[in-house]
């Protein structure tokens, strides 16, 4: 029994299985009731419940150990499943449509899905590896990255650079303007994942440097400290451009 005027006390959320309680009402399912109105006389109170919407994710392995499927409820996201080995290939993500395009788990669920396994080979590894590679090769516009342990996958690798544009520590020199045809360097990479060698050759663009007006040539005494570049002792050449403190060598 309620005094007139006084308040009702909002009761627990109730249960109820497969559905969701929402709010209380009177007699309009519309209007939530409003536990701060006082009350003027007898009233009852109903259970507004909406049907709870479960969807199936399945997992597709692809002929990889069976991952199970998970029921999600619809507008929540579907979580990350163990993944699954294949014997001889390599887990990379998963994907519903698109093999090029991996699921976003962050994606919330109002269908059935199924979702499918996307496996890599070993050279598939090696060239997400190369590719990696590519875009932070160049440390500035003349010094290349040589990275030895790959950035995705960790393989090794180890460079052979036979073009006399390209020194072994990966510095980029400018082209000699009397080859006209040269535009680019090749350089071989070899590398190694999981005991699997696989080798790969990376195109390096080359340019020449801009032209340069010599005004000053002082010649100094010279011997070879490095086993990169064979130059015999002796007297050594400097050319300075005007104003340059830095001098041009011909070797």
């Amino acid at each position: 029994m309620l005094d007139f005027g006084s308040l009702v006390l909002e009761p627990a959320v109730p249960n109820r299985e497969g559905y969701q309680f929402l709010y209380w009402y009177t007699d309009n399912a519309e209007v939530a009731y409003d536990f701060a109105t006082p009350v003027a006389g007898d009233l009852t109170l109903y259970a507004l419940w909406e049907e709870l919407v479960y969807y199936e994710v399945t997992f597709n392995s692809d002929g990889g150990t069976a991952v199970v499927s998970h029921s999600v409820l619809e507008g929540e996201n579907v979580s990350i499943p163990t993944e699954p080995t294949k014997e001889g290939l390599y887990f990379g993500y998963w994907y519903l449509d698109d093999p090029q395009t991996p699921f976003d788990f962050s994606t919330p669920i109002h269908e059935n899905l199924v979702l499918n396994a996307k496996w890599n080979t070993v050279e598939d590894l090696i060239d997400q590896d190369l590719d990696a590679f590519m875009t932070s090769m160049f440390v500035s516009d003349n010094q290349l990255n040589l990275m030895t342990t790959g950035l995705v996958h960790q393989s090794a690798i180890k460079w052979t650079i036979n073009s006399q544009y390209i020194t072994n520590s990966g510095y980029v020199l400018p082209l000699n303007r009397a080859d006209l045809e040269t535009q680019s360097a090749q350089i071989n990479a070899e590398f190694t994942l999981f005991g699997v060698k696989v080798q790969r050759t990376v195109n390096i663009p080359l340019s020449y440097s801009p032209e340069v007006e010599i005004t000053n040539v002082r010649s100094v005494p010279f011997t070879n400290l490095t086993t990169e570049y064979n130059v015999s002792d002796g007297a050594l050449d400097l050319y300075f451009e005007e104003n340059g403190n830095v001098p041009y060598v011909s070797v």
